[in-house]
């Protein structure tokens, strides 16, 4: 959040969190992505949290960044009771009694940060905190995604998704994952089913920076060239991608062609897996 200077924290007190089993029970990268839910991304005051019209205001929040919300599900709708002017969050979960009021404004830097502080935990919608924190099986979640066939028999055919899956610990992985329609673009002469057994493998491990990133890191990087698996087996400075920006969406260059991602596929430490074109 360092490049960020419009900001509204909305502050859980200490009492109202030991209250919650949150962060007994969930995971570190849950636990994340609910924290990202209460950083909005606009600095709001508490004269414009008053004029807030009792309809609501929908402000993006944090956790809308990582790509994993779809639409604008990671937002929140800060409503106005226009009775008694209270302020509060909505619930967007219908079941869930996580409905926090702003009480208090703790601090503010005028028009760079405010603190206000809420009494509950905000829990996005439809957000699991109950998945599982074993390691994903890459190739199932490729299955699952329906449009990455392709990638998903090359990955389990040549063993590769083993060491893949492997590399998983200490910072985690990031896989961009062709399409099958991207895989159906390629031109005939380009057949990477005949390539031998190590440049077959080297091609994959090109898709797969050793880090773990979430969209928004992407999207935030500050030196774009980034080695991949690939760069680890062979001499420095080869297969290295270069992240950067393009018309909003975030691209991947290898230096001959450009590939847009298109979709979160997986988000959850220490893996994610995007689509690309």
């Amino acid at each position: 959040m360092t490049h960020r200077s419009s900001l509204t924290l909305l502050a859980v007190p200490n009492n109202f969190l030991r209250s919650s089993d949150l962060l007994q029970r969930y995971s570190p990268a849950n636990v994340a992505d609910v924290i990202r839910y209460h950083v909005l991304l606009q600095y709001l005051s508490w004269s414009e949290l008053r004029q807030i019209p009792s309809a609501g205001k929908l402000v993006t929040t944090l956790y809308q960044t990582t790509g994993h919300a779809t639409n604008n599900l990671g937002a929140v709708n800060l409503t106005r009771n226009p009775i008694d002017g209270t302020v509060y969050v909505p619930s967007p979960v219908a079941y869930s009694p996580s409905n926090a009021t702003i009480l208090s404004l703790a601090k503010t830097v005028p028009y760079n940060v405010s603190i206000f502080i809420v009494n509950s935990i905000l829990i996005p919608y439809r957000f699991d905190l109950m998945a599982s924190e074993n390691q994903p099986n890459i190739t199932r979640v490729l299955k699952d995604g329906r449009h990455f066939n392709v990638a998903a028999s090359m990955l389990t055919a040549s063993g590769v998704v083993e060491e893949i899956e492997a590399d998983e610990r200490g910072a985690g992985i990031t896989v961009f994952a062709p399409t099958d329609e991207a895989f159906a673009d390629l031109p005939t002469t380009e057949r990477l089913q005949s390539l031998p057994a190590q440049r077959k493998a080297a091609v994959l491990k090109f898709h797969v920076l050793h880090p773990y990133y979430p969209l928004g890191t992407l999207e935030s990087i500050v030196n774009p060239v980034q080695p991949t698996l690939a760069t680890e087996e062979m001499e420095a400075g080869t297969f290295t991608l270069n992240i950067t920006r393009v018309n909003g969406s975030v691209a991947i260059d290898t230096g001959i062609v450009q590939a847009l991602i298109t979709q979160t596929v997986f988000y959850q430490n220490p893996v994610s897996i995007f689509a690309k074109e």
